[in-house]
Order: C-alpha cells, then sequence, then structure tokens
C-alpha cells in the first residue's frame, strides 16, 4: 500500500488544489451568469446555489488546509471535522451539478452563455466527484484505523496520524 504518512496528505494537497481551481473556475462562471441574470431581472436559483457553493468552498478549503498548519488541536484540523465539512461540500457540488443538469432546453443551444452553463455544471460534477472520492477514503482509512483501536484518529490532523501503525492502541498502560 505505500506510505500512507506521504501519500495521503499529498493525495489531499493535490485534490483541494484541483477542487480550489475548479471552484475559482465555477466562482467567475457563476458571477456572470448571475450578473446577467441581474440585468434581465431574473436570477435562476440554480445560478444563486453554484454561486453560494462557490463561496462557501472557497473559504473552507483554506480554513481546512492552513489551519492544521497553523495550530494543532483546533478543531479544523480534525479529521471528524473535516470530513463534517468535506461532506457538505460534495452534497452542495452534487446538487449545483444536478439542478444544471435538469435545465430543460441546454442541451438543444450553442455558444456563449450555454456553454458556460455547461462549463459550470462540469466543474460542479468534477468538484463533487473529486471531494467525494477523497471524503470516503479519509473515512474508510479513519473508521479502519478506530476499529483496530485507534481512537484518537478523529481528533488527529490528516497529516500527523500515523496511517502506517497497524497495531491497535494499548489501553490502560
Amino acid at each position: 500500500m505505500g506510505n500512507l504518512n506521504h501519500q495521503l496528505p499529498l493525495a489531499r494537497t493535490i485534490v483541494f488544489g484541483i477542487v480550489g481551481l475548479f471552484t475559482l473556475i465555477s466562482f467567475g462562471l457563476s458571477i456572470h451568469i448571475v450578473h446577467l441574470g441581474n440585468q434581465g431581472g431574473f436570477v435562476p436559483d440554480w445560478a444563486g446555489l453554484a454561486l453560494a457553493t462557490s463561496i462557501i468552498t472557497l473559504i473552507a478549503l483554506p480554513v481546512l488546509f492552513i489551519i492544521p498548519i497553523k495550530r494543532r488541536n483546533a478543531l479544523p484540523s480534525f479529521i471528524a471535522f473535516e470530513l463534517a465539512v468535506l461532506w457538505l461540500l460534495w452534497i452542495l457540488w452534487l446538487a449545483t451539478g444536478a439542478s444544471i443538469a435538469s435545465l430543460f432546453g441546454l442541451n438543444y443551444c450553442n455558444g456563449g452563455l450555454c456553454s458556460e452553463i455547461r462549463a459550470l455544471e462540469a466543474f460542479s460534477f468534477l468538484n463533487w466527484l473529486l471531494l467525494m472520492f477523497y471524503s470516503f477514503a479519509l473515512l474508510i482509512l479513519s473508521v479502519t484505523a478506530h476499529q483496530r483501536g485507534r481512537t484518537g484518529v478523529w481528533k488527529s490532523s490528516v497529516s500527523e496520524f500515523d496511517w502506517n501503525n497497524s497495531k491497535p492502541a494499548v489501553v490502560g498502560v
């Protein structure tokens, strides 16, 4: 399986970086779509959801990434907290992508705004998939560690926990 103590934090950094980039793109697209909607007097719900999801993600990811580096034992550094926030984010991205995918007639228009809406849909689904797969991997690894008696996994950070130690924790010593 390799050295999870190195691979998992690296995978986390890569996923957070890609999701951050896709979120910046989604943020720009959703701002433009909301702006056009404001000019026309109607902002679609899915555009507002895309904008809100982008903003929440742009706030949450740096908090999850930077606080564990700067401050140990802070709530945002706990794996349990990270999992809760990431699950919320991937659910929001799934809802965003699904609400755009359900638009009637989007498959029959081309160029301009339609291309922007399709791009927003694609980046929403990509963010959903990246966050969901990373969250499931982290959850499985954490539950496995917990079942092996290493119950402190939930209050550890991804980069500080010893993922390679498969020995159960010694109780009462």
